[in-house]
């Protein structure tokens, strides 16, 4: 695959997430968000399996093949995964479209923040960055009306950092691991872990309406299945720093969902703040983790 091939395939994975928050959003209308957490990473988690066994043979040549310690982080990585898909859907509830693609997408500036507790040190840059990402942020929310976070942005503000320590989870896993077989198995753990927490709140487990299966098959199969694998294809032929900056349009195709499906509309406070919280996510994609021999 051509660097241009790997890139229209990236921009394509962040176009189906983008979209995917209104998906999200539609079905708050006839289920719980755990019942629509778990039945989409259930199908998800199963639209992969055909894929795990077409790549056995890529498997076997790297020698990564399942083990105990694959089971165990990838099921880690799961239930970190349940976290984070709970707080975003409640927080979709109580907030737009906008916000929660954009609020979402400051997990690409958590995880270096939450690097420096593993140790990790960056340059200088990093933090302006982290500055400009919080403006962009405080425009967003309206707190600059002097008013507070809402609930939904609250909430989707703690998925974030759920992200952000999944994306810690998986760097430390693929690294010994296949993706797609860590995939398949913490996708299985988040949709069973969001079903008995749909049980214990109680609610209905098999929606009844035909336009809640549209929005689960359509999360499930596209943002969920396709578009993980159009991630981990495109990530094999295209630089880390630059499938980072790609992927994280999935803020701005969210944006363009809300206004076209919600009539959300962006004032100019917003506006900017988007631009910023933008900004800063991809400005920290500048700034890797310094070498060894720079960190004191």
């Amino acid at each position: 695959m051509t660097r241009t091939q790997a890139n229209m395939t990236l921009t394509l994975a962040a176009f189906i997430w983008g979209i995917s928050f209104a998906f999200q959003k539609l079905a708050m209308d006839h289920m719980g968000p755990f019942t629509f957490n778990g039945l989409r990473f259930l199908i998800g988690g199963l639209v992969l399996i055909p894929l795990v066994y077409m790549m056995r043979e890529k498997r076997r040549s790297r020698n990564r093949h399942a083990s105990r310690s694959l089971f165990w982080g990838a099921g880690l990585a799961g239930i970190v995964m349940y976290a984070g898909a709970a707080f975003q859907q409640i927080g979709i509830i109580h907030t737009t479209v906008t916000n929660t693609g954009f609020i979402t997408s400051l997990y690409m500036v958590l995880v270096p923040l939450l690097g420096v507790f593993l140790g990790h040190r960056y340059a200088r840059g990093l933090w302006l960055a982290v500055l400009i990402a919080c403006a962009g942020l405080y425009l967003i929310t309206g707190m600059y009306k002097g008013s507070s976070l809402n609930y939904g942005d609250i909430m989707v503000l703690a998925g974030a950092f759920c992200w952000a320590v999944h994306v810690l989870t998986i760097d430390h896993l693929t690294s010994r691991h296949d993706q797609i077989l860590i995939a398949v198995i913490q996708f299985l753990v988040c949709a069973l872990f969001s079903l008995v927490t749909a049980v214990v709140a109680g609610e209905q487990l098999i929606p009844t309406a035909s336009e809640a299966w549209t929005w689960i098959l359509l999360s499930g199969v596209l943002s969920v299945g396709v578009g993980f694998t159009l991630q981990v294809v495109g990530q094999a032929d295209a630089p880390p720093a630059q499938a980072a900056v790609i992927l994280n349009l999935e803020a701005v195709f969210a944006s363009a969902a809300g206004i076209l499906l919600f009539n959300e509309i962006l004032g100019v406070p917003v506006f900017v703040g988007c631009l910023l919280l933008l900004g800063g996510c991809l400005l920290a994609q500048k700034y890797p983790p310094l070498p060894a021999a720079h960190r004191a």
